[in-house]
């Protein structure tokens, strides 16, 4: 029996943690989890692998297609789903998950993360620096040219204009207008990112021994938070709560 630990989202301002059990040799790994209500939870991981549980991780369904290794997972409320990873295939489901269509965003391609606004408009970064953006839902995909070719861990939109992308090299770049132009940041160090979050002025990211660069002027300078603890190391989450 495998046994595989998924972390929960923030669900109304508490972190889960829990040890669920599968009976199923292709769950060697998950890579992503989304969960729009608490109750309704989904994971996805290598070789195809696909869970859904309704009832907040207590059981879980077997909904595994293919032989992707699946990286990431977003949905919209209970309806729309995306799924993406390996040879830049994506599946998107527009009835909660009942049935998958599989399109290919980009031949050979890995999709490291996903970000969708709406039903219609979505983001999607990739180890080779693409971001790539979708009007239709995930059906057709363009290039938004980015000013990177190095490998980002994420990309993430709070609305149709601004979002930001980040990874390695201490990549960390920004729009206001959805990607049609980046703002590439400045760091004081070019470390890998691996997480970040964008409020208003403030940016936060983390990288590697620890270290939590904060800036209060949209990137234009940045400071070392120090925190309490002796032990400092590579930070992979970062949640700004308020």
């Amino acid at each position: 029996m495998e046994n595989r630990k998924i972390v929960y989202p923030f669900i109304a301002g508490l972190l889960f943690l829990t040890l669920f059990s599968f009976q199923d040799s292709k769950a060697q790994s998950f890579n992503d989890a989304f969960s729009p209500n608490g109750s309704l939870l989904w994971v996805v991981g290598n070789n195809g692998v696909i869970y859904r549980s309704n009832d907040a991780g207590n059981t879980f369904s077997n909904r595994s297609t293919g032989s992707s290794d699946y990286f990431t997972i977003t949905g919209i409320a209970n309806l729309y789903l995306w799924v993406a990873g390996s040879g830049g295939t994506l599946l998107r489901s527009t009835n909660a998950g009942i049935n998958f269509t599989s399109v290919v965003i980009d031949p050979g391609e890995i999709i490291t993360a996903l970000s969708f606004t709406d039903g219609n408009n979505g983001w999607a970064s990739t180890a080779a620096g693409k971001i790539l953006k979708t009007t239709n839902g995930g059906l057709n995909w363009l290039n938004t040219g980015a000013p990177v070719n190095t490998y980002l861990n994420n990309v993430k939109f709070s609305s149709g204009s601004n979002g930001y992308a980040y990874g390695k090299n201490g990549v960390l770049m920004i729009t206001s207008n959805g990607g049609v132009n980046w703002s590439l940041l400045t760091l004081p160090l070019n470390s890998e990112i691996f997480t970040a979050e964008v409020s208003g002025n403030y940016i936060y990211a983390s990288t590697i021994n620890g270290i939590v660069l904060k800036s209060s002027t949209s990137g234009s300078s940045w400071v070392n938070l120090i925190y309490p603890s002796n032990v400092k190391p590579d930070l992979f989450g970062l949640k700004v709560v308020s």
